[in-house]
């Protein structure tokens, strides 16, 4: 969380849009990164904030009720991905931003 670092990560994000490309930014662990990630411009996070890792049965399942409308992600992802201790996989990315 120093300066240099959010340097590094503002520049990377510019570069990403003056490019036209999507940012993605990795291991993002709570609340007050994830904000300051979605004012710099960032447009997906992934990371302990959003889930830890989960199994491919959970992630399965998951997915399903995503598919069925049994779960809402809204335009901040609002609903809570899967969360287990252990596992291979985990969730995708979170939108932190719409892109219009």
């Amino acid at each position: 969380n120093d300066e240099s670092d959010r340097h590094i990560v503002a520049s990377t994000v510019d570069l990403g849009r003056n490019l036209g490309l999507q940012t993605v930014a990795e291991g993002v662990e709570d609340r007050a990164a994830y904000e300051h990630l979605a004012r710099m411009g960032c447009d997906h996070a992934q990371g302990y904030h959003m889930s830890r890792a989960v199994t491919a049965e959970a992630l399965e399942e998951w997915a399903g009720r995503l598919e069925r409308g049994e779960i809402d992600l809204g335009r901040h992802a609002g609903a809570e991905p899967p969360r287990v201790t252990s596992g291979s996989f985990s969730a995708p990315p979170r939108q932190i931003r719409s892109r219009t």
